[in-house]
């Protein structure tokens, strides 16, 4: 096994009220500890991925700061052409900037539209990584062995 199901918890800031509202989004879980929350919409538990949760076709990474601690934020990089002119999302934006001071770079342009950003896998999806990496040990260490 080369990959895992998992669910992220994504915190959505939408730039019309400023307020969040905490979403489960299915992702992956590789062996190489990479992977991510799905942009896409297949799931088989009915979750959305990020380009419904956005309501977008493209999306950017970018990173903010929250109490410290760096996160992934994934924007709609095509937020500034869409119809009736951009929402800028001052909240997120915020959170953007305070990355970009800890990092000694600037902020070309605000923010725009709902954001998403990944708090971290679900408790139960932690568990089955944990596993993973578990079993991925066994695995070598018995390759090792032999």
């Amino acid at each position: 096994m080369n990959s895992i199901e998992v669910e992220h918890n994504i915190e959505i800031i939408r730039a019309d009220t400023g307020k969040t509202e905490l979403v489960v989004v299915p992702g992956t879980y590789n062996k190489e500890g990479s992977g991510g929350p799905s942009f896409g919409n297949d799931n088989d538990k009915g979750m959305l991925g990020l380009y419904a949760q956005l309501d977008c076709r493209t999306i950017e990474l970018t990173h903010v700061l929250i109490d410290n601690r760096e996160y992934d934020c994934w924007i709609d990089e095509e937020g500034l052409y869409k119809e009736g002119g951009p929402i800028i999302n001052y909240k997120a934006s915020q959170l953007q900037r305070d990355w970009c001071k800890q990092e000694g770079r600037v902020q070309m342009s605000p923010l725009v539209g709902d954001v998403a950003i990944d708090i971290g896998l679900t408790v139960e999806s932690t568990e089955q990584v944990s596993k993973f990496i578990e079993d991925q040990n066994e695995r070598q260490d018995n390759t090792a062995q032999a």
